[in-house]
């Protein structure tokens, strides 16, 4: 019982020795300071609305970043009786045909030029972010801005291979949407 009693003993004293040198340490070291001592608050993330994603995705094209139109564009009323074309990179590839993409600037009605400097006498191509009208020359001569004759879909980016200003019927066999 004696052995055990010395065993104890040792036991609480080293305890007690143990629980001293932690608490000095703790208020020995420099971590312990206040001016060492960092406050880290958790940042909150923001997620972009569709608004702000239609205007990075215009930003990027007016930069000269076409990624965000890569693939293919197609109108709806398909291959046969439409437009069909790919853009790869900085290159659109029409009728087995590749030209590069160069950026025009903006256009006049909200819309995005882009050419094709190999063919001088090409019809641009524009594109119409999200919400935005495509105007229309109506059956007087009027140009209509205000979206009520336009028949594309104006909940997607559109692109429409045309030099001037069309009429409803043109515009609808001609603007393209992205399917790929």
């Amino acid at each position: 019982m004696k052995k055990n009693n010395i065993q104890h003993n040792c036991f609480l004293i080293f305890l007690a020795l143990f629980s001293i040198s932690i608490i000095w340490l703790s208020f020995k070291h420099p971590w312990t300071k206040l001016s060492n001592v960092v406050i880290v608050e958790p940042t909150k993330v923001k997620f972009y609305d569709s608004d702000e994603l239609k205007e990075l995705e215009m930003n990027q094209i007016l930069r000269g970043d076409f990624t965000s139109l890569e693939g293919i564009w197609r109108s709806q009323s398909g291959i046969d009786n439409g437009i069909q074309f790919l853009i790869r990179e900085n290159c659109v590839l029409i009728d087995e045909k590749r030209y590069f993409l160069n950026l025009q600037g903006r256009a006049p009605y909200s819309g995005i030029y882009l050419t094709r400097p190999e063919k001088t006498a090409a019809a641009p191509l524009i594109i119409y972010p999200k919400g935005v009208a495509i105007p229309i020359i109506d059956d007087l001569g009027r140009i209509d801005l205000s979206g009520g004759l336009d028949p594309t879909d104006q909940t997607k980016i559109r692109i429409l291979m045309a030099q001037s200003v069309l009429n409803r019927e043109e515009v609808k066999r001609l603007t393209t949407y992205l399917v790929e």
